[in-house]
């Protein structure tokens, strides 16, 4: 049988919380409560105040956003290693204000795959991840101009302090010069 343990009050000392068979406090008026009605099985779970919000359910669908939707995947990343090594042994190397980049493309890939390199010089970790999140978003929703290809793009200390839209401004210039170096390169 399952005891159900509840604070007792115990004179003066009502704010400290022992059991009944309390070794800590001896002596004095011990008060505990012990239910005898089960609750009812059909009654209603208690959710703090945290996981309840009057207006919105939790399985309610959500408004549609205003455009048209995001692309689903349309960049990939880089997860192996021999891609990194052929990047820096065969790759072209392209530099704008604050960004560079080493691209080597591949027209067996369907699309572009992207991975970054940020090091510590450019900032805390904090930076770092903020600035990867960043780029992967403007990336992605400039995926039409990226050729199928691996792209390893890097961030210099120029670029660590930047706001959303200099750094928008320094990928479209990136970008930019990758069309340049392609068109350049292919007769």
């Amino acid at each position: 049988m399952k005891k159900l343990v509840v604070p007792c009050r115990v004179g003066h000392l009502s704010h400290q919380r022992f059991g009944v068979n309390s070794r800590r406090y001896s002596g004095g008026v011990h008060e505990t409560y012990f239910p005898t009605k089960q609750p009812s099985p059909l009654q209603e779970a208690w959710f703090s105040p945290s996981h309840e919000y009057p207006r919105r359910p939790c399985d309610s669908e959500s408004s549609p956003g205003k455009g048209s939707p995001p692309a689903f995947r349309l960049i990939g990343r880089i997860r192996h290693r021999d891609i990194f090594s052929r990047l820096s042994k065969e790759g072209t190397y392209v530099r704008a204000h604050g960004l560079w980049c080493s691209l080597l493309l591949d027209s067996s890939l369907e699309n572009a795959h992207i991975g970054y390199a940020i090091g510590r010089q450019v900032g805390g970790a904090v930076e770092r991840n903020r600035i990867k999140r960043q780029l992967r978003a403007l990336f992605s929703s400039r995926s039409g101009q990226l050729q199928p290809g691996w792209y390893l793009i890097g961030v210099t200390p120029k670029a660590s302090g930047s706001t959303w839209d200099q750094l928008g401004a320094l990928v479209d210039r990136l970008i930019g010069q990758i069309e340049a170096k392609i068109n350049h390169s292919t007769p």
